[in-house]
């Protein structure tokens, strides 16, 4: 997408090989609450993180990427919501309305489920704990 879009990637903490990875195609910002930033749109990937008063944008775009997994996780405001499957949309008792854009990925036939086990530490200092 940076071939046809200015695209800024702003940031608060990342890992050093994503931002490594990403300042190859975009501008990376370590977001400073003082600096005010003027956009057309705003991006916003995770459904727990708000706009940060510090940024005006014309458009904001909340992508929704996981099913409820926690009672005070919701859909926060936006010009525009993208949850990224039917189960998003189910876990969040989402109306009618939303255009479900799924990751890019190649959808497959429905097919017996797969059981995966993993010896896996679970604490809650691990990222994504819940979620495992």
């Amino acid at each position: 997408m940076s071939k046809y879009y200015d695209i800024t990637v702003l940031y608060d903490q990342i890992d050093p090989k994503q931002l490594a990875r990403l300042e190859q195609y975009v501008e990376c910002i370590k977001q400073n609450p003082k600096q005010i930033i003027i956009c057309d749109t705003i991006i916003v990937s995770r459904i727990t993180d708000k706009v940060p008063d510090n940024i005006k944008a014309k458009q904001s775009i909340q992508m929704v990427h996981a099913c409820k997994m926690d009672k005070n996780w919701n859909v926060p405001d936006g010009d525009v919501i993208v949850p990224v499957s039917d189960a998003v949309v189910k876990s969040y008792g989402m109306k009618d309305g939303y255009k479900v854009i799924h990751n890019m990925t190649i959808p497959r036939e429905s097919r017996e489920p797969l059981f995966l086990v993993s010896a896996t530490r679970i604490s809650t200092k691990e990222k994504g704990e819940k979620r495992m």
